[in-house]
């Protein structure tokens, strides 16, 4: 499927309201889902074996706590961007956690 596929266009608009109309709900139970998704999550990084230094593509970031935790793993050396559909969840990324 190339970018220009009209198929390809259409899923990424749907995901995108998808994701969109989801965002303010998820944020709001953010940490009863980390309750579950968090172990998972931590032993998906622990198999990375991520070294400082590395580069990363954390896709399907959401507000950003898994960016967070790569980059303290990929140290002052390292590189990690966050990369999500919903403009609500990269707005609540943007801030700082001392702020929210």
């Amino acid at each position: 499927m190339s970018s220009g596929d009209p198929a390809a266009a259409f899923a990424n608009v749907e995901q995108a309201e998808f994701w969109s109309q989801l965002a303010p709900t998820w944020l709001e139970v953010e940490d009863q889902l980390e309750q579950v998704g968090g172990p998972p999550g931590e032993l998906a990084m622990a198999r990375l074996e991520l070294l400082p230094g590395q580069r990363v593509v954390d896709l399907g970031c959401g507000s950003g706590r898994t960016t967070l935790a790569l980059a303290a793993r990929a140290g002052p050396g390292g590189e990690v961007v966050g990369v999500d559909i919903s403009a609500g969840m990269l707005a609540r990324a943007r801030v700082p956690r001392r702020a929210r």
